[in-house]
């Protein structure tokens, strides 16, 4: 976490010191705006993120639409999808996709799980997202409904066909400032994972290195009217 606040750092007092004897140069002064600009978003970034996990928001629970939170997201990153050639496939088998949610947090937690497969590809690839209902007994228990009565459950699946990430790895995978990347502040799972429980819900992984992760999101599915979900 140190080295990433230091770095961004390190470059604008590099260039703040360079200003005075190149102040006259217009190059180096439009170079040195761009970066200014660049790495103090990073900064901000990575404060953002620490204050997201140091006092997380309590979410505001909604009745809403699953799918429309996943295409909404997946649209954000398309053009990510498309600079790396990387193949999207959809599969909503949940014919009721319907939850009580944060709108706004669960887009952040599809967002992370989406920058994070693309990450794990190098150019080209595939991400596979799906959905499905079950009311088993696995499902139910890892949400904590395991208490005998009915409950379904709606799972969301983000599968990539990157490097994979370790069998040692990944009982950590969730833990503050843990990273397998050599950037990044090891966060966003850790925050994205407080954000799934917090819905009631829970994070299970699987993966085989040199084939890829499946990350699968659990939450409690609510059967409302349709009118209420859309409201």
């Amino acid at each position: 976490m140190a080295h990433e606040i230091k770095n961004p750092l390190v470059s604008i007092k590099t260039f703040a010191q360079l200003l005075p004897e190149r102040y006259q140069d217009s190059d180096f002064r439009e170079t040195f705006s761009n970066l200014i600009g660049h790495e103090i978003d990073r900064i901000d970034s990575l404060v953002n993120q620490l204050l997201r996990f140091a006092r997380p928001a309590k979410p505001i629970l909604k009745p809403m639409h699953v799918h429309e939170v996943l295409e909404k997201s997946l649209l954000l990153v398309g053009h990510r999808l498309y600079q790396k050639d990387i193949k999207l496939t959809r599969s909503w088998e949940a014919n009721v996709d319907t939850i009580r949610a944060d709108g706004d947090q669960l887009e952040q937690v599809f967002l992370n799980f989406f920058i994070n497969a693309m990450d794990a590809m190098k150019r080209g690839g595939e991400l596979s997202v799906s959905t499905q209902i079950g009311n088993d007994e696995e499902w139910v228990t890892a949400i904590g409904h395991g208490n005998g009565e009915a409950q379904e459950v709606l799972r969301i699946t983000v599968r990539d066909t990157g490097e994979g990430i370790r069998g040692d790895d990944i009982p950590h995978v969730f833990d503050p400032f843990f990273s397998t990347k050599d950037y990044g502040t090891g966060l966003g799972l850790s925050v994205v994972h407080g954000i799934i429980q917090e819905h009631g819900g829970q994070i299970e992984v699987e993966s085989e290195l040199k084939k890829g992760t499946a990350f699968h999101i659990l939450l409690p599915l609510v059967r409302f009217d349709s009118k209420v979900a859309a409201a």
